[in-house]
């Protein structure tokens, strides 16, 4: 419909930041062959976190696609503000729990949530934490969840993981491993003192509820996609049997690392090399 409008028809937008294709959406700027120009230029932040997010668009370059035409300069202020508003991003819902558990639970910090704090136990299939902690206690009949129910013990489920690598089921076993049943709790602590962001102390997001959003100090979750990880799904690929790798999906992942780089205005922690 668009492209059979008459007159002038503009598309802004920035592929690098297409992170929604798992529920559907597209990439309209690779949909046309139209004239293309560039504002390499931001004003949210300076040159060091420029060069980062340089650094995760060059991720795509080891899947064999071409970033030559990238390029972005940082023209903000980048020095730190005494008052900054500060933020943990995290790959997934679920890896924002234990950075919750530590300043929610064990520091006394006032967090505020983007999105709706009830979803951050639930795994990106729909799978909720606590089912897989009812599992682990041995309570099969509070399970709800479909697949987790097949499995016979929590025991079963952990073998599974190994098998079929699957990294975020991985990350709700490590939260069990270091919490145990202490994590019903922790979590409902969380949820009762939420608070909003103008009362907070950090705020705590998904990087896919953060798109749009900015903050002066930004600290990233370990969940992320960098150059090991990328090597390693490569690797799985031509692997005898091979593993199973979408190459699409790959790219959104180095794109969710860039938008979460992206959102900080001054400081910038991201504790893994990209």
């Amino acid at each position: 419909m668009f492209l059979n409008q008459p007159g002038i028809r503009v598309i802004v937008g920035d592929s690098h930041q297409s992170i929604y294709g798992y529920r559907g959406a597209i990439d309209s700027l690779n949909m046309v062959d139209f004239p293309r120009f560039t504002l390499s230029g931001s004003f949210r932040f300076g040159s060091h976190i420029a060069q980062k997010a340089m650094e995760a668009i060059r991720l795509k370059t080891l899947l064999g696609v071409s970033v030559r035409d990238f390029k972005i300069t940082g023209l903000g202020p980048g020095k730190p503000r005494e008052k900054s508003e500060r933020a943990v991003l995290a790959r997934s819902n679920l890896g924002l729990i234990s950075y919750a558990i530590e300043a929610v639970c064990n520091k006394g910090l006032r967090a505020a949530y983007e999105g709706e704090i009830q979803n951050y136990t639930f795994m990106s299939s729909g799978t909720s934490l606590f089912d897989i902690l009812n599992l682990y206690v041995g309570k099969s009949d509070r399970i709800r969840d479909d697949f987790i129910r097949r499995f016979v013990s929590y025991d079963d489920l952990k073998e599974y993981q190994k098998e079929v690598d699957d990294r975020e089921l991985g990350m709700v076993i490590d939260l069990i491993s270091t919490y145990g049943t202490g994590l019903f709790g922790f979590i409902r602590e969380m949820k009762e003192k939420a608070v909003g962001k103008d009362e907070a102390d950090l705020v705590l997001s998904p990087c896919h509820k953060s798109k749009g959003a900015e903050y002066d100090d930004v600290k990233l979750g370990s969940d992320f996609i960098n150059g090991e990880k990328v090597m390693k799904l490569l690797a799985g690929a031509k692997a005898r049997p091979p593993k199973p790798f979408d190459l699409q999906a790959t790219i959104e992942e180095i794109n969710l690392l860039y938008v979460a780089v992206t959102r900080s205005r001054r400081l910038l922690d991201i504790p893994f090399p990209i």
